[in-house]
């Protein structure tokens, strides 16, 4: 898994030059991590979409800040899970954690034999 130390309302700065601020952490069983950055108040882009970007393109930009500590979650990457809303299964491929959210996962669902689409 990537190893990196943003936190989430962290003010960061793109490597191409954007600064804003980190909005999600999505951990990936793969290990490329992706962070999406924001753009913050004093931006003249505030109002749009954020961008998801690799931990390496990112700089650390205001230390003096208040961030936000990752939630528990007792599911990790891996793990077999059965979503009790729609009841596939399948195992954790992201986990992702987004400001002022429960951390929101993404499997990757068995086929009808009980094992996995090499193409999902």
């Amino acid at each position: 898994m990537a190893d990196h130390n943003f936190a989430l309302g962290e003010v960061v700065k793109t490597e191409y030059g954007t600064k804003g601020v980190v909005n999600c952490i999505a951990k990936h069983i793969t290990g490329c991590d992706r962070i999406e950055i924001k753009p913050d108040a004093s931006s003249e882009q505030m109002h749009s979409d954020g961008e998801f970007y690799y931990p390496a393109e990112l700089n650390h930009f205001d230390d003096d800040q208040e961030t936000q500590e990752l939630p528990d979650c007792d599911i990790e990457l891996g793990n077999i899970v059965k979503d009790t809303i729609n009841e596939i299964d399948g195992i954790v491929t992201i986990i992702a954690f987004r400001r002022y959210n429960c951390p929101q996962i993404c499997i990757d669902p068995r086929d009808k034999d009980g094992g996995f689409d090499d193409d999902a």
